[in-house]
């Protein structure tokens, strides 16, 4: 594969950090520098500072005077190739953190059957996310083929949840699937499910989505939207749960009572869950990105035109977008004859809950003084 202006890449990453291409890498490089040479090679062209008989030409051209251009562009941005830097060393001091908590955590992945055996190391990292901090959730790839899953933080919330789904599935003698999490003080392993979409009983699926809705309307839990559900041995799962325990900061802001009271019984419902479509979804976000229907809309996104010439652009364009491995079917309007099942799930999910109200609020007081709540205006 042709990266564009890899000659810069090579300069500006690989070379002056002594290391290896891998995507992510690229990626760092492309979302921090991309735009300025697109910028300068335009600019230089209708300066005719570029030598050439065509547009191709002209673009190798650009590409083998990178010293001179970054000198160039660091005469102007003197703080361009810094910041650089320091997301590239972030991200390499990241990795190696992961791969040394690995190689203390082996011996326990193999025990609780993460891994097969202990006598396997890491290959590649592939970052899943946007970095917060220098880190990211990452997908581990090991060198015997499997994969797993590492997050920056904590999952004592998903204890507590995976706790609660436990004790009802012994009550309600059901296999709501809990996600296998081996837990650590600032960091925690996951299994990858991204690759085992299977729904076998939509009725058990669409049995497990009211009870889903009930912990989620319980729990106060929100930001379930299509990237945050996986659908798994007929349930379906929450991949993150930061937002547990979701509190209102919005509501001071409002100014008058009629606006006060309509947000009170939206976050009183199960609608502030995000697993509910909501009227203005199709005009914030392109279509409806709820956890129940979501998954197919339309987005703005940077395309780039004329590759590798002297006149590469980019251009802003719209573009189809459809992800429905949180679904039990493609056919979003199938879940509408499984309304009965769903109220099902919920009613006698929320009745074990009041009937034994004492014993769940003991099941999450255990967890309290471990539970973090990530705070949010809006779902992401």
């Amino acid at each position: 594969m042709e990266y564009l202006f890899y000659k810069y890449y090579k300069y500006l990453v690989l070379d002056k950090h002594k290391i290896n291409h891998n995507e992510d890498l690229y990626s760092i490089f492309y979302n921090n520098i991309f735009k300025y040479l697109v910028f300068f090679i335009n600019d230089y062209r209708t300066k005719e500072k570029l030598k050439g008989n065509n547009p191709e030409d002209r673009y190798k051209y650009f590409n083998n005077i990178y010293i001179d251009v970054c000198n160039h562009i660091n005469s102007l941005y003197p703080n361009l190739f810094n910041d650089l830097d320091k997301r590239i060393s972030d991200y390499l001091n990241y990795t190696e953190e992961i791969k040394h908590n690995f190689s203390l955590d082996k011996y326990d992945l193999a025990e609780k059957k993460f891994i097969s055996c202990d006598d396997v190391n890491i290959i590649n990292i592939k970052c899943l996310g946007d970095f917060h901090n220098g880190k990211c959730v990452v997908k581990v790839i090991l060198s015997n083929k499997k994969t797993l899953i590492y997050k920056p933080h904590n999952m004592n919330n998903y204890e507590c949840y995976n706790e609660i789904l436990k004790w009802i599935n012994e009550n309600l003698h059901i296999d709501f699937y809990t996600l296998k999490i081996f837990n650590r003080v600032n960091y925690s392993w996951v299994e990858d499910i991204s690759n085992n979409n299977s729904i076998y009983n939509k009725n058990d699926f669409y049995y497990k989505l009211g009870i889903l809705y009930c912990l989620a309307y319980v729990l106060k839990i929100s930001d379930l939207h299509y990237e945050n559900l996986y659908a798994k041995n007929d349930t379906p799962i929450i991949l993150d749960l930061e937002a547990f325990g979701s509190v209102d900061l919005m509501g001071d802001f409002l100014k008058n009572k009629s606006q006060k009271e309509i947000r009170k019984m939206i976050l009183n419902s199960v609608l502030s869950s995000g697993l509910l479509p909501v009227n203005n979804s199709p005009y914030m976000f392109g279509g409806d990105v709820s956890g129940t229907f979501g998954g197919k809309f339309k987005i703005k996104v940077d395309k780039i035109i004329n590759e590798f010439t002297d006149n590469i652009r980019i251009k802003r364009v719209i573009e189809n977008i459809e992800k429905t491995n949180h679904l039990a079917s493609k056919n979003i309007m199938d879940i509408f004859n499984y309304l009965s099942v769903i109220l099902s799930g919920f009613e006698n999910s929320y009745k074990l809950i009041l009937d034994n109200k004492e014993y769940f609020k003991l099941m999450i007081e255990r967890y309290a003084l471990l539970l973090n709540t990530r705070i949010l205006f809006r779902n992401t």
